[in-house]
């Protein structure tokens, strides 16, 4: 287990649930993990364990969910983000928080030019002006791998592809420079050869901008390839690579997922060492 000192994000036994009138549904039952400082943390699972609503519970974006945080904490240096009040968390999110959200067509908004998406970060936590703003926007679609970054800027959602679309997501997520990045499927229904090289973008940037990224998805393959990248995921105690010889059906790079035979859709795990 990583140390919390040297951790930037660390949580322990979170229990997050959805609740309406006589009924209580556990999204996330337990769960405990610690992500180091600049440090590529992958979290896998099967659709529907709860990984989703484990990172939307980090910054508490619920979407007008009947969901809370019943128990637990989330230690983003040294700060618990379960208790702050919303004002603060606001701040935090987009500003030292980041996330790349799983379907960027629904993710980014239809009616507004790309160039003003991802300068509204920038003027609400940057506090720049609209031209250095535009600018900004610019250099960030630049950073991403978007062609012609200035003649983008301009475009609608729509006229981009499932890929540049993907780029534009990380954009957004990474004009206030941020220092964890929560990285939600961002494959997902992409090409083999589009998920490569939004892999190798990701770890790039992560090198770049000496970021943490939290990286979610339900494809061990999307995990094999970043452990080849960076680091050697490893199981508990014994420092044999969970590819090499697995043992349990879905990995965290930093916590095994408990898929027994008590599954019962949600998240739990017991911790371990992973590899930087």
């Amino acid at each position: 287990m990583i140390a919390p000192a040297s951790s930037i994000l660390s949580i322990r036994d979170l229990v997050t649930v959805f609740e309406t009138p006589g009924r209580r549904v556990v999204a996330v039952d337990g769960v405990s993990f610690d992500i180091g400082r600049a440090q590529m943390f992958g979290l896998v699972g099967e659709s529907g364990c709860g990984k989703t609503a484990t990172c939307r519970s980090i910054l508490r974006l619920f979407s007008g969910a009947p969901a809370r945080i019943l128990a637990g904490s989330i230690l983003y240096d040294g700060i618990d983000l379960a208790q702050m009040d919303e004002h603060r968390l606001s701040d935090i999110r987009g500003a030292e928080i980041g996330m790349i959200f799983q379907d960027p067509m629904t993710s980014l908004n239809p009616t507004m030019r790309i160039g003003t998406q991802i300068a509204e970060g920038l003027r609400r936590h940057r506090g720049l002006g609209r031209r250095q703003a535009h600018r900004t926007a610019i250099d960030l679609l630049g950073t991403v791998g978007v062609p012609r970054p200035a003649t983008r800027l301009d475009d609608y959602p729509h006229q981009f592809s499932g890929g540049m679309r993907q780029r534009v997501l990380i954009a957004i997520a990474l004009a206030c420079r941020p220092r964890l990045l929560i990285a939600d499927e961002p494959t997902t229904a992409l090409d083999v050869t589009i998920q490569d090289q939004i892999l190798k973008l990701l770890l790039r940037l992560k090198d770049e901008f000496s970021m943490s990224v939290l990286l979610v998805t339900h494809d061990l393959g999307v995990l094999d390839g970043v452990d080849n990248s960076f680091a050697e995921l490893e199981r508990p105690a014994s420092g044999t690579g969970i590819f090499a010889n697995p043992t349990n059906v879905f990995f965290i790079s930093g916590a095994v997922v408990n898929n027994g035979t008590g599954f019962d859709g949600q998240i739990s795990g017991e911790l371990c060492t992973s590899g930087n």
